[in-house]
């Protein structure tokens, strides 16, 4: 039994990712290896990462919506709620208007005016009463002036506001309960010009058992609520209805101190509420034309009960996905890994030249075609240097190809030492090199051609126990010709270097732009 779990464990050990790397020879493809394993643990990481941000992104999505809804909800329950004050209102303000205009008219003998009103209640479903004040504070029914007065409303904080001229006009007053009915009831009044008949102001009366359950049709469930409050934060009404909260102060908290003063509407996410859950989100919508509130608001927990739903799936699917990733990449890593060694090696060698690791020929006259072409485009200057190491055959006879091979080595290294980020310097074959240089004058480039020439000459280049001096000849040449072609900007280059070979070598030759010259010579192009 000990040996079959000791086998086990080793055949584990062994096609676990650390077993595989350990397995992998070759450095390229171990580093591959390596890359995809550490890859594979970031995989799992990363699907993690998007699991919990897409719980995260789902959660405030749901918390989105549902701020929509009661964004929506708010403007509907204002909407409606101002419509049902706007009848009241619009009623009070016609029997003010008509007692303005008929002096003579006493209210508790006005048959109609008691028209006006039955209307009114028969519009309202008969949750709508008016009554009459007098002067004195007695309430009465209108059109019936035999008949002893329903109560005294002296007291009352709708009649005494319109005995105050800083109040007095169109008033809501807070709720009470009604003496008759025992329900609760919120009265809105107007003043009467000149107390006809005795008569001060005119009264209407809406049962808010009405409006409690016009918000208890539309508030979120189940534990959502809609309230409408005044303007210095007493609750009116309320769905659910609560008695106890009827005409108690609610002004406290971020929506009046912050939001409300700020904008007339709005949805914000509170956690000091006074009533029912702490955590709600609250849509809140001030009516435009009364000094009222509407609030709507749903607990977060009520909000996030789907998003539990979805948050366990994620976790099966996170789970699901992360064993596949581990199998494929357990499965795939040796392809991978062979598949990058290959791409780097044929990259490099389409790209350089493999002894210098210069440009080859091929990019040399791909990267030279777009300089030309920017040319055309962008009006510049650009600079040619043609490279001819000196009496090089004679090194590989006298010192053999190693020493001509570090021969090339140590050049191209002071060519890519002496040039600039944006130049392209290439190996073209054997000891023939070229190098681009964009935005330079001829005249500066025959600087860095002589810099060059004599770098390479003062350094001595070793192999081994064998130590010999190298030259260089270099053809200078340049061109603002828009039109002019690299064959041709090569080939001139050329011309220059052959008169520096023709002068004695280990020297340096510009031809201006203005020298006639030949056509191009065609070993140039590919």
């Amino acid at each position: 039994m000990r040996l079959a779990i000791s086998r086990l464990t080793s055949i584990v050990r062994r096609n676990t990712f650390f077993g595989l790397l350990r397995r992998i020879d070759r450095p390229g493809e171990y580093r591959a290896a390596r890359i995809v394993a550490w890859a594979t643990g970031l995989s799992v990481a990363v699907i993690w990462t998007i699991a919990v941000a897409a719980l995260l992104e789902a959660r405030k999505v749901s918390i989105a919506n549902e701020k929509e809804v009661i964004e929506r909800m708010a403007a509907v329950v204002e909407e409606q709620t101002r419509n049902e004050l706007a009848k009241i209102q619009l009623f009070l303000n016609l029997v003010r208007s008509r007692y303005q205009q008929h002096f003579g008219l006493n209210p508790r003998r006005d048959s109609e005016l008691e028209q006006y009103a039955e209307e009114l209640r028969r519009s309202s479903n008969h949750q709508i009463d008016v009554s009459l004040v007098s002067d004195t504070g007695e309430s009465y029914q209108i059109n019936t002036p035999d008949a002893p007065a329903l109560a005294s409303v002296s007291d009352r904080d709708y009649f005494i506001a319109q005995r105050d001229q800083t109040t007095r006009g169109f008033f809501i007053g807070m709720p009470h309960i009604d003496p008759i009915s025992g329900i609760w009831t919120l009265t809105m009044s107007t003043p009467l010009p000149g107390t006809p008949g005795g008569i001060s102001l005119v009264a209407a009366t809406i049962n808010l058992h009405a409006l409690e359950a016009l918000y208890e049709a539309g508030r979120p469930k189940p534990n959502g609520s809609i309230a409408l409050l005044s303007w210095d934060g007493n609750l009116l009404a309320r769905a659910p209805a609560d008695s106890r909260l009827i005409g108690k102060p609610l002004n406290v908290g971020e929506v009046w101190n912050k939001y409300l003063p700020a904008a007339q509407r709005g949805v914000v996410h509170i956690t000091d509420s006074l009533v029912g859950p702490s955590d709600k989100l609250l849509a809140y919508v001030g009516l435009a034309d009364f000094p009222l509130v509407v609030i709507v608001t749903t607990p977060v927990d009520d909000v996030l009960n789907q998003w539990r739903g979805f948050l366990s799936a994620v976790i099966r699917i996170g789970s699901l996905l992360t064993a596949m990733i581990l199998f494929l990449a357990h499965h795939l890593i040796f392809r991978i890994s062979e598949l990058s060694q290959t791409r780097n090696e044929l990259e490099k060698m389409a790209l350089t030249d493999s002894l210098t690791g210069l440009s080859n020929r091929r990019n040399f006259w791909n990267h030279g075609q777009i300089l030309i072409a920017r040319l055309s485009r962008h009006p510049s200057v650009l600079s040619v240097l043609s490279l001819d190491l000196d009496h090089f055959k004679s090194i590989n006879d006298r010192f053999g190809h190693a020493a001509g091979d570090e021969a090339l080595r140590y050049f191209s290294r002071v060519l890519h030492t002496s040039l600039r980020l944006s130049d392209t310097a290439a190996r073209l074959g054997g000891e023939e090199f070229s190098v681009l240089l964009p935005d330079t004058t001829i005249a500066n480039a025959q600087i860095l051609a002589e810099r060059i020439r004599r770098n390479v000459s003062q350094t001595p280049v070793r192999v081994g126990d064998v130590t010999f001096f190298i030259s260089v000849s270099i053809g200078v040449t340049g061109t603002v010709d828009t039109e002019i072609s690299l064959e041709r900007l090569l080939a001139r280059a050329d011309r220059a270097l052959y008169q520096a070979k023709e002068s004695g070598r280990n020297r340096c030759v510009a031809i201006e732009e203005s020298t006639p010259e030949p056509e191009p010579e065609s070993h140039h192009a590919i």
